[in-house]
């Protein structure tokens, strides 16, 4: 399974546990959700850039490579959007427990929805 398609199984797990952490007001089910998504960013920009021929080992500079390398093939709305997500989803919400409220939060879901698809289309 390519990098997209893993991209596009974290999303789909992090909407299902998202809604089911929404249904039973369970912050870790929400949190657990956040990750998936910051997941699917992961796996969405690791298969964009393989396709520009980059490969992005992982290690402590992971983050800082990809936010570069996106800049360097033109993408700089998709590093900014990569940078968000990393504060929003991995950093505020799955690591602080300061999730956004739910419309907030539904709108990173589908951000990220699109994300994936433009890393598939570029």
């Amino acid at each position: 399974m390519d990098s997209i398609e893993k991209a596009k199984k974290f999303y789909d797990e992090a909407k299902k546990e998202y809604e089911r952490g929404i249904k039973e007001k369970n912050e870790i089910l929400i949190r657990d959700a956040s990750e998936k998504l910051w997941g699917a960013v992961v796996e969405a920009t690791d298969g964009l850039l393989a396709k520009h021929g980059i490969y992005v080992p992982p290690n402590a500079d992971a983050h800082y490579a990809r936010r570069t390398e996106l800049t360097k093939i033109g993408l700089s709305r998709m590093r900014e959007k990569y940078s968000d997500f990393g504060t929003v989803l991995h950093g505020d919400c799955f690591y602080f427990g300061k999730c956004p409220p739910e419309i907030i939060f539904r709108a990173f879901i589908d951000e990220v929805k699109k994300y994936i698809e433009n890393a598939e289309r570029f």
